[in-house]
């Protein structure tokens, strides 16, 4: 299935009028000619997948042929030791063409024509079945990785790691006339080995309000508030209080500040970090990667739709969900419009 963007008028809205926004109609963005038609996958391309991997639709194909080599009226057909034998060459087949000269030696002879026929069009169903991979334009580029729980921790705080698994996507703009605008971010997590449809990630202004109510509830935030609180109330009394309790609370007074310093607040750095790296639709924070040039962002999915916390996951596990999780980028290519004193006004 093939996931389209907006239509090219909706592109020429979008983003005349962010530009339009930008600068008080001074000047504007067009896109290019070649604005993107397709959603660009963060993952390798089906040919370029085969160079590394087993081809990907091939298992499908295998298990059709074993299915339909099973069925009543091929089974009978074929006969136990031809069945035997077509399912041995299915497993030791590494490429499509392989597995078709498995079905054409175990179906040799006129009489399991039909059979032979059948296994085929089997084969082929299953791998139709899966789709083509969509197009990708030939100068955006993506890739991706899963952040480990501890990384989405000290990244973005303990709230944040606890809510959502964090994907880092890089997008690559090889186009040396125009820039490229991100439009939006989509990401597939796979729920028993069957892949789940495509779901917007979390929004950059949703992750914050996660993030700031985290600051709050962090446990060094709150000790330090506790204490806070009974330093200026120590202060207070000190002047209706003996002497001895006036020299208590001026000692506490004297030992937060180096407290502080010992224990710093990470949630300030770690709010920043994810203002500064959170993908976001909104046109005032929308991400512009350069020509010829490339950005990294990270979005947030819910922990919900994977089957288990990644504070659990074992290394087996975070290898399997960094496999089989995918996202795919949108956007569109933009070029800079100058004014009539020949300085660059947009975007």
């Amino acid at each position: 299935m093939k996931f389209r963007l907006v239509v090219a008028i909706a592109f020429l809205v979008c983003v005349r009028a962010s530009a339009l926004a930008q600068t008080n109609h001074e000047g504007g963005a067009t896109p290019s000619p070649k604005a993107m038609g397709d959603y660009v996958r963060c993952q390798f391309g089906t040919e370029q997948e085969n160079a590394w991997l087993q081809e990907p639709r091939l298992e499908a194909a295998k298990q059709a042929v074993r299915k339909a080599a099973n069925s009543l009226d091929l089974k009978g057909a074929l006969g136990l030791d031809k069945i035997a034998m077509l399912t041995q060459s299915i497993e030791t087949a590494t490429s499509s063409r392989e597995l078709q000269s498995a079905v054409e030696q175990a179906t040799q002879g006129e009489t399991l024509k039909s059979a032979r026929e059948k296994l085929s069009q089997a084969a082929t169903k299953a791998v139709t079945g899966t789709g083509e991979a969509p197009a990708t334009p030939p100068d955006v580029a993506c890739s991706q990785s899963i952040l480990s729980y501890s990384e989405t921790k000290d990244a973005f705080g303990t709230r944040a790691a606890r809510t959502y698994v964090a994907v880092q996507v890089v997008v690559r703009n090889l186009n040396p006339d125009y820039e490229f605008v991100l439009h939006d971010v989509q990401v597939a997590v796979p729920i028993r080995d069957v892949a789940s449809h495509f779901r917007a990630g979390r929004d950059r202004l949703i992750a914050r309000g996660v993030a700031i109510k985290g600051q709050t509830l962090d446990p060094r935030n709150v000790l330090m508030g506790g204490l806070d609180t009974l330093s200026a109330t120590a202060a207070a009394a000190s002047s209706i209080a003996s002497a001895d309790f006036t020299t208590g609370a001026s000692i506490l007074t004297a030992f937060l500040p180096p407290l502080k310093r010992w224990f710093p607040d990470y949630t300030v750095d770690q709010l920043n970090r994810l203002n500064d790296l959170t993908f976001s639709a909104s046109s005032s924070y929308k991400i512009i990667v350069p020509k010829n040039g490339a950005v990294p962002f990270v979005t947030f999915v819910p922990q919900e739709l994977f089957d288990k916390s990644p504070r659990n996951w074992s290394r087996k596990e975070f290898y399997e969900w960094g496999n089989t999780t995918s996202v795919i980028v949108a956007g569109a290519h933009i070029e800079e419009i100058k004014n009539q004193n020949g300085a660059a006004t947009g975007k």
